[in-house]
């Protein structure tokens, strides 16, 4: 059984989807990028199309309550288990207890959708053949909707060894999902509802993906495709892939997720082979357009399709090399629970061989092999986890490796004090990883030089605070176009008040203040794109206005 502590922006259940009902009005579905489906259940043992998890943009917090080998494939947003970055693309085993979480705002252009694939797949009642989520018609999946905080997500039995699992990896290398991308389509079917100026223009592109693409569609903005005949035709199936055009010039290339008919004409068709790259276009990434004609789309599609049978996964030849949390043989050198401690490690304080899983046991550090030798994967390793638990300073000393380091978090690594600048950054980084589903206020704190202020005289302290974005998409100082401003520059608000919204994925998360305070200024622009973690509006102390 896994737990869901935090449901994450949008994750949902999904397979391959259930193809052969949209004559019923009921469209295929299924997971949008499903290379990165199956290639992460062959790496945990499964059938292709076993139920996984569809992750994104911010992911989820997931608890597992049984030893449980999982695989997180697709985009990079992130994920960690026991405060250490989760390999991607590679089986590895949570035990009994841990968590898998995802911090947010990972680099543009790394996808927008992750996988996370248990061995076993998740085991809920199908629905018309599939376990797919269906958000428009609400069935399939967890109850036809995307995740909950409280959710429990039964796990099915797998009959391969645990050993056997954590040794497959790929054959060949991984995708990747750089920004721009290509996608390579086919002209038509009406290509004759628009001039040649506007094929032209769609071929010569470059398009942007906007905030409002979801699992139905990618929405587009760029040069203008201008019909020849208007934007209305007879409504008719549509097809994965498809390149809608309506009225306003702007395509929208329909995904997995989308409706079964549509009156848009359709200027071309997406090949089968480059489908699951554009799933993986954030907000904000770039696409061009290049036509192929359809013998080459079937040719590229059939070998992307050979990509992803049985060979696609294989054991590995050699040992498997150890994958799992830095453990310290004693109770001065183990990273503690609390935040912002000073840590020492002597020269026990050794990686443990430990098979490539998580959470090696005090017992297996202090018995077996022994301590293996340090390395830079080991150093950095140590220093990721150190971060993940909030640690601000920490000094390394290992007296056979002759290492003796010592990091300030924000600042370069050196070998003695910190600097006064290294001690406290001009503005901290970003918050943790929020939840979602409830406003959040994503807040640094900002040094002013007024250590002995009296903030105002309403005790809101005496720094100016940095309100971050809460999730990447477009920021706006508006709920609605005819709305008035949530908050003006020179303004005072109360803690918890609305100061702002990002919408992405037709979602809308407020930015909140997170004190009383006066707006000295906004950072991002109304309609403006801002990532996660972005500065979106500076507050003062209540007595301090102006920018």
């Amino acid at each position: 059984m896994v737990r869901v502590h935090g449901p994450g922006l949008l994750t949902t259940v999904q397979d391959l989807g259930r193809p052969g009902w949209g004559r019923f009005g009921v469209t295929g579905g299924g997971a949008l990028d499903r290379a990165a489906l199956i290639l992460g259940n062959r790496l945990v043992g499964n059938e292709p199309g076993a139920a996984a998890l569809e992750v994104t943009l911010v992911g989820p917090r997931l608890a597992f309550e049984a030893p449980t080998v999982v695989a997180v494939t697709g985009a990079d947003l992130g994920a960690r288990v026991e405060g250490q970055m989760a390999p991607r693309w590679s089986p590895f085993l949570v035990p009994a207890g841990g968590e898998l979480v995802f911090a947010p705002g990972g680099p543009v252009g790394r996808g927008a959708r992750a996988y996370v694939c248990v061995a076993g797949g998740f085991d809920l009642p199908p629905v018309m053949g599939s376990r797919s989520t269906d958000l428009t018609g609400a069935f399939g999946g967890l109850e036809g909707r995307a995740l909950r905080t409280g959710d429990r997500l039964p796990v099915g039995t797998s009959d391969r060894p645990v050993e056997d699992l954590l040794r497959l990896e790929l054959a060949d290398g991984a995708p990747t999902y750089q920004s721009p991308a290509t996608a390579r389509v086919v002209l038509g079917p009406q290509q004759d509802r628009f001039t040649d100026a506007g094929v032209a223009a769609f071929l010569g592109g470059p398009y942007s993906v906007t905030s409002r693409a979801d699992r139905m569609g990618v929405r587009l903005i760029g040069p203008p495709v201008a019909h020849s005949r208007g934007a209305d035709l007879r409504s008719e199936g549509i097809a994965h892939g498809a390149v809608q055009v309506p009225g306003n010039g702007q395509p929208i290339v329909l995904l997995a997720g989308r409706q079964t008919v549509g009156g848009y004409p359709k200027v071309a068709t997406v090949i089968g082979a480059d489908l699951d790259r554009l799933a993986q276009l954030r907000p904000g990434d770039t696409v061009a357009f290049e036509a192929v004609d359809v013998a080459v789309a079937r040719a590229l599609t059939l070998e992307a399709h050979a990509r992803l049978g049985e060979r696609a996964v294989a054991p590995r030849r050699g040992a498997v090399a150890g994958w799992s949390v830095p453990v310290w043989n004693d109770e001065e050198t183990r990273m503690p629970e609390a935040a912002n401690p000073t840590i020492t490690a002597g020269a026990t304080a050794q990686p443990t061989p430990h098979a490539p899983g998580i959470g090696a046991t005090r017992g297996e550090a202090e018995g077996g092999a022994g301590p293996a030798a340090w390395s830079p994967e080991g150093v950095v390793r140590v220093i990721e986890a150190a971060r993940a638990a909030g640690v601000t300073r920490l000094r390394l000393a290992v007296a056979s490796a002759g290492l003796d380091l010592e990091l300030a978090l924000g600042a370069t690594v050196t070998g003695g004090e910190p600097t006064a600048t290294e001690r406290q950054p001009a503005t901290a980084a970003p918050p943790a990883a929020p939840a979602l589903g409830a406003p959040v206020a994503a807040v640094s704190e900002v040094a002013d030089g007024a250590a002995d202020g009296d903030g105002g005289g309403d005790g809101d302290g005496d720094r100016d605070v940095v309100i971050h974005a809460p999730v990447l998409g477009a920021f706006y100082r508006r709920a609605a176009p005819d709305q008035p401003l949530l908050a003006e520059v020179g303004g005072r608000v109360d803690a918890g008040q609305v100061v702002g919204v990002v919408e992405v994925m037709k979602t809308y998360h407020d930015v909140v203040a997170p004190r009383a305070g006066i707006v000295s200024a906004f950072l991002a622009e109304d309609g403006q794109f801002v990532e996660y973690g972005q500065p979106v509006a500076r507050l003062a102390p209540g007595g301090k206005g102006g920018p």
